[in-house]
């Protein structure tokens, strides 16, 4: 089923509380693709990385034909500056061009509708909702 989500490039994202296994389910995501196929695979975030490291919107924007994982991806965006949105929104349009898949990891309280309309689908993890 996860294969279906890496088949073509999008843009997807994981959505989940502090500390309830965003970081694990990416790396079960990951273990799950390399018992199915072969893929450059690129990451930001992740403690234990595997695949390329990425530290810098510059390295991104270079990557083609692979899949990048963003391990919080409010670090590399910088979204609560409103002024990032479009250069965020270039960035994401460029590495689509580039046959790139894409994963976000974000917090809930960081899925602001700017970011999350742009996902092609989410898996959720733990979201509390508090009101």
């Amino acid at each position: 089923m996860i294969e279906k989500l890496f088949n073509e490039p999008k843009l997807l994202g994981i959505v989940a509380d502090i500390n309830s296994g965003k970081s694990n389910t990416i790396y079960h995501i990951i273990e799950m693709l390399r018992k199915n196929a072969e893929f450059s695979l690129y990451t930001y975030g992740l403690k234990f990385p595997t695949g390329t490291q990425i530290f810098s919107l510059e390295e991104l924007e270079i990557i083609t034909d692979s899949i990048i994982i963003i391990d919080e991806a409010m670090t590399l965006f910088k979204l609560s500056n409103a002024k990032n949105k479009e250069t965020i929104e270039n960035t994401l349009r460029l590495l689509n061009h580039n046959n790139n898949i894409i994963l976000l990891s974000i917090l809930p309280e960081n899925g602001k509708k700017f970011i999350v309309s742009k996902f092609n689908a989410v898996i959720f993890n733990l979201v509390k909702m508090s009101f």
